[in-house]
């Protein structure tokens, strides 16, 4: 199929999903306490592409992560309504460390279940909406670049994408109806001690190139597991290490945390802007979608003895904690040996998983492929499937159809740290994901996209 025998419609559509003060946010267990009220609101974007039949739907959320159940139902919500079938739709999040509790990690916040209902039911109306307002479109690609804002935070000098992904939409008149930004830094421009809601640096980026341009934007993470700001205060990434830090040397003063993810996200903005003049809108389609499901296998279940050990470690280290008052600290010690607990009851009743079900999902939308990848994937792993897919811009999107966490690059594991060795636990894994999981979530994208842009 060529752009010439192509046909093609899109919608856009947005929806405010900030959760009310006071319920629970996430991404830090040393947060102490609920929001304490609302910096800036969370939305939903989507974004309908509709050519000769085939019809894709994006949704890009303000949000850390969902559950895959909680996926399930808003394709099925959506797709009841008359829309595509539910493995079209495609739902990601942004990864703010400042959005409510809406997946569970242990000891991180609780999920408000009402609230949970709420969105669900807004996610549905949003892609209903921009299902709605399909109309004939044209697209158009293009990438910049954005230096020294993101940096990797596991190895000074490490690995970081500058790239800044975009996709101009615009009706037949030439007139922008929506611009989708793609960026890989993770969205910690704000830390543990900020309890106001936020989508950090995305949801600048998206409002300023909204205001600009006077339509609908929006701001997708790349491939950010190991990249973050590059002018935050350095710390470390481990709540344990972070707690042991902090009892010989104090937080330095890094100024307003909002106004470095206000920079951060205008210096997208502004880069992205920049490039919507190189940026001609001339394709027409064509528009596809593929979905693999995948089991990403786990390194080794922890023995007997090795767990009771850790219930008994991280017990000692709890009471210690509460004793002292040190109510962070015993956040994650009590985490620890929660996670301790169940995974020996999992090994006792022969139970503890093997593996983790997860799902890559590829959209073509004329010359750009969206890869939609199941959890956080380490730099160099998105990097490798633009390599791969030379030729064809690449936008990656995290926490796309549930997360799964951490996807680290094998050569992280003999390296060790927070990534591979503590967090599988606050997501209640009994180990982490096996170093062959990074491999396979890109040779599955890579699989995927040679299949939609072989049927030229």
């Amino acid at each position: 199929m060529t752009d010439n025998a192509a046909s093609l419609r899109a919608g856009v559509a947005q929806i405010d999903i900030t959760p009310p003060v006071g319920i629970d946010l996430t991404g830090y267990v040393l947060r102490e306490g609920p929001s304490m009220g609302v910096h800036d609101p969370l939305h939903a974007r989507a974004l309908a592409l509709e050519s000769n039949g085939q019809t894709a739907l994006l949704i890009i959320c303000d949000l850390l992560g969902l559950e895959r159940s909680v996926i399930s139902e808003v394709r099925a919500g959506i797709s009841s309504g008359r829309g595509p079938d539910p493995a079209n739709t495609l739902v990601a999040c942004t990864h703010t460390h400042s959005g409510p509790a809406s997946i569970s990690l242990r000891e991180c916040g609780d999920m408000d279940s009402a609230w949970m209902e709420t969105l669900r039911a807004r996610l549905v109306r949003v892609g209903r909406r921009a299902l709605a307002d399909l109309q004939p479109a044209r697209l158009g690609t293009g990438t910049g670049a954005v230096v020294g804002v993101a940096a990797n935070r596991r190895q000074h000098q490490g690995a970081a994408d500058p790239e800044l992904g975009l996709l101009r939409i615009t009706d037949t008149q030439n007139r922008t109806l929506g611009v989708l930004l793609n960026f890989a830094c993770h969205p910690t421009s704000l830390d543990h001690r900020n309890r106001l809601i936020s989508a950090d640096y995305p949801g600048y980026a998206a409002i300023a190139v909204a205001r600009a341009v006077g339509s609908w934007a929006a701001c997708a993470t790349g491939a950010a597991a190991d990249v973050g700001p590059a002018d935050r205060d350095p710390a470390p990434v481990s709540p344990l290490d972070e707690v042991s830090a902090a009892s010989v040397r104090p937080h330095s003063e890094e100024g307003d945390p909002f106004v470095r993810a206000e920079r951060l996200g205008h210096a997208l903005a502004d880069e992205g802007l920049r490039c919507l003049g190189d940026t001609p809108a001339e394709h027409l389609g064509p528009v596809a979608v593929a979905t693999e499901k995948l089991s990403l296998p786990l390194l080794q279940t922890p023995t007997r003895a090795q767990l009771i050990a850790e219930v008994t470690r991280h017990g000692e280290m709890l009471a210690t904690a509460t004793i002292a008052g040190r109510h962070g600290e015993a956040r994650i010690h009590r985490a620890m040996r929660s996670w301790a607990e169940e995974t020996l009851a999992a090994l006792e009743g022969d139970v503890a998983p093997h593996a983790v079900a997860a799902e890559v999902q590829v959209i073509r939308a004329g010359p750009v492929v969206l890869v939609g990848v199941p959890g956080e994937c380490f730099v160099e792993l998105g990097i490798a499937v633009k390599e791969a897919l030379a030729g064809h811009p690449v936008l990656i999107l995290s926490c796309a159809n549930g997360n799964v966490g951490y996807i680290p690059t094998r050569s992280a594991y003999a390296e060790g740290g927070y990534e591979i060795d503590e967090a599988f636990k606050y997501y209640g894994y009994p180990a982490a994901l096996a170093p062959e999981a990074g491999e396979l979530v890109v040779d599955s994208a890579i699989r995927l996209a040679g299949q939609l842009l072989a049927e030229d």
